[in-house]
């Protein structure tokens, strides 16, 4: 169940990937998949989606909508609507490692972002290793921003990598467990 489990994900991530099963000699069940990925259904799934709004809230129908490579824009000679916007990227932010990860948008005060849907502030906050879904929503303008990170073991903030970024249909799974050490959860 659990490789079956780990194929259906594969498929999903990567629909145009080469997926080979291997029966046993005596037939049954699939023993052994081979998926074999290029480099373009690598990148296919990288990135977030950039969903732009009308006003200061992203409620409602977006009235544009991309893919981008990074949460990063440079607004100041073009921007992606006219008047008054709001942009929202989402997607899934991958944790290499678990440990206390520091996120912040660069040049734009008035962003928000929402890791695992809480709202990240200043203070670093843990992670698990693993998918974390993401969502950033900065206020247009012309500006020039991105959104910068700073994993455990790194010193300062640095532009977090294409790499660690995915869109639909990769996204968060599993379950998150906390311990506290008290009986009140504190």
């Amino acid at each position: 169940p659990l490789l079956s489990a780990t194929v259906d994900a594969a498929r999903r991530y990567y629909p145009t990937a080469a997926l080979t099963e291997f029966d046993p000699p005596g037939g049954g069940t699939p023993a052994v998949y081979e998926l074999v990925l290029s480099s373009a259904d690598l990148q296919s799934a990288q990135g977030l989606v950039a969903r732009y709004y009308r006003g200061t809230t992203t409620s409602g129908t977006p009235v544009r909508e991309e893919v981008s490579l990074q949460a990063a824009a440079d607004w100041t000679q073009t921007q992606p609507l006219t008047g008054t916007f709001t942009a929202e990227y989402r997607g899934a932010l991958y944790a290499a490692t678990y440990g206390k990860y520091a996120l912040q948008v660069s040049n734009a005060s008035n962003a928000a972002i929402f890791v695992d849907e809480t709202a990240i502030s200043a203070i670093p906050v843990s992670l698990a290793k693993g998918l974390h879904a993401l969502r950033v929503q900065v206020p247009g303008g012309p500006l020039k921003f991105a959104l910068q990170g700073q994993p455990p073991g790194v010193t300062q903030m640095q532009a977090v990598p294409g790499t660690a970024l995915f869109r639909p249909p990769v996204s968060n799974s599993g379950l998150l467990g906390e311990y506290f050490p008290s009986a009140d959860w504190t």
